[in-house]
């Protein structure tokens, strides 16, 4: 009857809200624990956003909080893949001068910008621009000596893809065509009297490789289940590091694979700390142990 169901639809609300209450007054049940005896804060604490110095530094790059010296060394240059180097470039060395020029998706093109869903091309016209002012101001400071680029290259490289031209037109991505732009934009820095430095995407397999951690973390399964072989790499892997092969005689590039596969098994993980916060990109703690490991700095300024 409308009487019974009324009351049962009223008594489920409070339940309801009264479970919210707790859960907001508790902190959202942060401290409760896992089958892994790990927090929930704790587990969600492996994987926050990956932006290096701040998110600032995709709009105004010139801002204090994207640079740790007045007169950097070094210049960290592309899209959400160069970000999450900045953290493991610091950790190989606390003292460096760094100044960090990062656009989501934006790669490190001085012509051309990717045009796909979600990016139109009024998104791509602000990605030639934001690239122009880096261009711009790469030219006339005087203290930076390195420049490290990064991206997955495969908004520039998938089949089908579009690229935005300087001229506004709109053009056929091609692995030749990329691959002029890309040297023409390395040879414009090396005429600036700046070292530019290449540094891959890690691996990935086509999956969320930082849930799959966050899963098994939680549920206290062996974190091993989310390694894979470097059999499987995603195309997106083949053909950004086939493209990035073409530069390793003429250009410092460091593959990241070398430092997260052994043995044909490429870790998701080092221990307790996660290497990939996601899909692809790497967590903070990893991109930390990472630099440590592969000693980004060294590599860089090419002392080894």
């Amino acid at each position: 009857k409308r009487k019974a169901l009324m009351v049962f639809a009223l008594t489920g609300s409070i339940a309801f809200i009264a479970i919210g209450l707790v859960g907001h007054f508790s902190g959202g049940m942060d401290s409760r624990r896992s089958a892994g005896n790990m927090t929930l804060a704790s587990i969600e604490a492996k994987t926050p956003g990956n932006n290096g110095l701040s998110k600032q530094c995709g709009i105004d790059f010139s801002s204090p909080l994207c640079r740790t010296s007045d007169e950097p060394e070094i210049a960290v240059w592309g899209d959400s893949f160069a970000m999450h180097l900045v953290r493991g470039i610091l950790a190989s060395n606390p003292n460096v001068k760094l100044i960090q020029m990062s656009k989501s998706v934006c790669g490190p093109f001085f012509d051309f910008a990717p045009v796909q869903a979600g990016y139109p091309v009024a998104w791509a016209k602000t990605c030639i621009a934001f690239n122009d002012r880096v261009k711009a101001w790469l030219q006339k400071q005087q203290s930076v000596r390195y420049l490290v680029l990064s991206s997955p290259f495969d908004q520039y490289l998938m089949p089908g893809r579009k690229l935005l031209a300087r001229d506004n037109s709109t053009v056929d991505a091609s692995p030749a065509l990329v691959r002029r732009a890309f040297d023409k934009t390395l040879q414009s820095i090396k005429s600036m009297g700046i070292t530019p430095v290449i540094i891959s995407p890690p691996p990935v397999v086509g999956q969320d490789i930082g849930r799959c951690l966050t899963r098994r973390a939680f549920f206290g399964a062996d974190l091993d289940g989310c390694n894979f072989s470097s059999a499987r790499y995603a195309k997106q892997t083949r053909r950004a590091y086939r493209f990035l092969h073409e530069f390793t005689d003429r250009y410092r590039v460091l593959f990241l694979d070398k430092y997260i596969c052994k043995q044909g098994i490429c870790r998701a993980h080092s221990g307790a700390t996660f290497i990939y916060k996601d899909w692809g990109h790497l967590s903070r703690e990893g991109s930390v142990a990472l630099g440590k490991t592969a000693d980004f700095y060294d590599f860089i300024t090419g002392r080894r």
